[in-house]
């Protein structure tokens, strides 16, 4: 994280003063190559975006790109560069003529039932370190960026990106240039090649000899020390957010003012997702908001741009509040069926869609991003290496391979993990609370000052000084919760005698959000209400609440908000006069109340 963190600072510092603020809502039209009568369509219904398809020829067709252009501008409308880099960076989930996007990862597959143990199964083709392709990706994006300059909303360099199909668990990658890489980042981290020996409960002559532990290895050992697997794995994460600062650094580097971005962001596990290090490399992210993913990024990259996307269902009306209101700031539109209808007039998605367009893309969308939220006192450990230990221990005893589980096999599972995450986040949103999100390493170094509880989900590993500090926390006063003793591995995968966090007072998770005082107060029947979610903003010296229902409901309800001392007045779906402390309404089931509090 700290390396790209630092490629991105070395870029701006070397180009400029960077990407200019992002301070409006933009609704973004994915099927954007249409007639001007459709174009002119859909910017009537509130659409302020397209997207052209960049090429992938190289040398770059910089007239293809222009023509692609030319009918979005022309009918007034913004736009964005698409999958600049997808061969790279979406290598085994990408579109391929006559054939399935995860083909290539299915032919691994299929090779693994009858060669386990061919080692070019695990040589990611193309690396990540291979210096022919790291110098063919900055050219092309170079390139790209030659032809607009910083005009574009950003520059995708990938859709659905990742070490190998998504978020699929896989052993990428030990080809010859990685393992070069990983033995140089081994060094950095252990120093000698005997502290890596008592780490990893090895017998490496040199660095030379040093190889990474692969699943199938892990899942044998008896000595609950997975270590060795585990380093790989973080190696791996690290190296996939590298890769993408580099591109985003190629992109500064040839306009301070572009930005870079990602489409198709997977929730926090396997194929470099791990949000700590990934949300800093990019400027922009288009997120799938599963499992607490987009409060990750948002968490580990508070100035990243964070778009959603929208998908035709019941819900999307919901969806797009439920995403603006959580900070997203823009709407790429999967536009299937399609906003305009094949007589260039708008079909009845579009004709209902068009209310919340037009709200979010005007004054009210700039009010939503221009007032931040604040955080609450309450911290959150997320674990990435709990996450994979967990993983690994789950794999045990198995009798299906490991290798053939897909990206979709992964989400479904829904982890512990992320069970407990996504509880605790949204039992926090209910009183209008927004945690801190925290690493081992930032709770080791002075991440718990200001907080009054910490939350640990599922957090198995835990290093010395993470334990430490949150020893000298709860000895201050702070309450501990978590729905295991945590610490039961060493950071990185060594099986403790018990756990770091033993003979502890823990409360339970559920208990999180009452052990500090909401910020306004939501009533149904005079009763805390349930089934909420609530976003407190800050603007000037008041305030700009929401309150939307959660997934699912379908009838109205009568509500209270509750400021003592305040004025409080609706901006939001009906203007309306302001109200002493208190303030009834009728919540629907997909539009929130906005109100302004003085």
């Amino acid at each position: 994280m700290r390396r790209a963190a630092l490629l991105l600072v070395a870029a701006l510092l070397a180009g400029g003063v960077g990407p200019a603020p992002w301070r409006s809502f933009h609704v973004i039209l994915w099927q954007a190559s249409r007639s001007a009568a459709a174009l002119a369509a859909a910017k009537a219904l509130g659409v302020t975006d397209g997207r052209i398809i960049a090429s992938r020829s190289d040398p770059v067709d910089t007239a293809a790109l222009r023509r692609e252009a030319a009918p979005i501008e022309a009918a007034g409308l913004g736009f964005y560069v698409e999958n600049i880099a997808t061969d790279y960076y979406s290598a085994y989930h990408r579109y391929f003529p006559n054939h399935p996007p995860t083909w290539q990862m299915d032919r691994l597959r299929a090779l693994r039932r009858v060669s386990p143990h061919v080692p070019a199964l695990f040589h990611r083709h193309p690396g990540f370190e291979n210096p022919a392709w790291q110098r063919l990706i900055a050219q092309r994006l170079a390139a790209t960026v030659g032809v607009f300059g910083a005009t574009p909303l950003f520059y995708n360099l990938a859709d659905e990106p990742g070490i190998a199909d998504l978020a699929s668990a896989w052993d990428f990658d030990t080809s010859p240039s990685s393992l070069a890489i990983f033995r140089s980042w081994l060094r950095k981290r252990y120093g000698s090649i005997a502290v890596l020996d008592r780490a990893w409960g090895a017998h490496d002559a040199s660095w030379a000899d040093v190889q990474p532990e692969l699943t199938d290895a892990a899942l044998a050992r008896s000595d609950g020390n997975y270590t060795a697997w585990s380093d790989f794995k973080a190696f791996m994460d690290a190296r996939f957010a590298a890769a993408v600062a580099r591109g985003t650094a190629a992109i500064h580097s040839a306009d301070s003012g572009a930005r870079s971005a990602l489409e198709g962001g997977q929730p926090m596990g396997w194929g470099g997702y791990d949000w700590r290090r990934l949300a800093p490399s990019a400027d922009v992210f288009e997120i799938y908001d599963f499992f607490g993913s987009l409060v990750m990024a948002r968490a580990f990259n508070p100035h990243a741009v964070l778009l959603s996307t929208s998908f035709a269902g019941p819900d999307e009306v919901w969806h797009t509040w439920r995403e603006a209101l959580r900070g997203t700031r823009g709407l790429i539109i999967w536009d299937e069926p399609s906003i305009i209808g094949t007589n260039d007039k708008p079909s009845a998605r579009g004709l209902g869609l068009a209310p919340v367009f037009h709200a979010l893309a005007g004054p009210l969308g700039k009010r939503l991003i221009a007032a931040p939220e604040p955080t609450a006192p309450v911290g959150i450990l997320v674990s990435q290496e709990s996450f994979r230990l967990a993983w690994l221990l789950a794999r045990r005893g198995e009798k299906t391979d490991w290798a053939q589980r897909t990206s979709g096999d992964e989400d479904a599972a829904s982890t512990p993990a992320r069970r407990a995450l996504v509880a605790l986040l949204h039992s926090l949103a209910a009183r209008g609370l927004r945690p801190v999100l925290l690493t081992d390493a930032m709770v080791a170094h002075g991440g718990l000052r200001g907080l009054d509880v910490l939350a640990m989900p599922q957090v198995l590993a835990l290093s010395d000084a993470a334990g430490t500090a949150i020893k000298r926390f709860a000895t201050a006063g702070g309450k501990l919760a978590a729905d295991i003793v945590p610490g039961a591995y060493h950071a990185y995968g060594r099986r403790r005698a018990a756990p770091l966090l033993a003979g502890m007072t823990l409360l339970p998770l559920g208990d999180v959000a009452g052990l500090v005082p909401a910020p306004v107060s939501v009533l149904e029947g005079g009763a805390p209400a349930a089934q909420v979610e609530i976003h407190v903003r800050r603007e000037g010296a008041g305030l700009l609440v929401s309150v939307q229902a959660t997934a699912g409901a379908t009838d109205t309800r009568d509500l209270v908000l509750a400021v003592p001392g305040r004025q409080l007045t609706p901006v939001y779906p009906a203007p309306g006069p302001a109200s002493a402390g208190r303030l009834a309404f009728t919540l629907g089931p997909a539009l929130p109340e906005i109100v302004a509090v003085r």
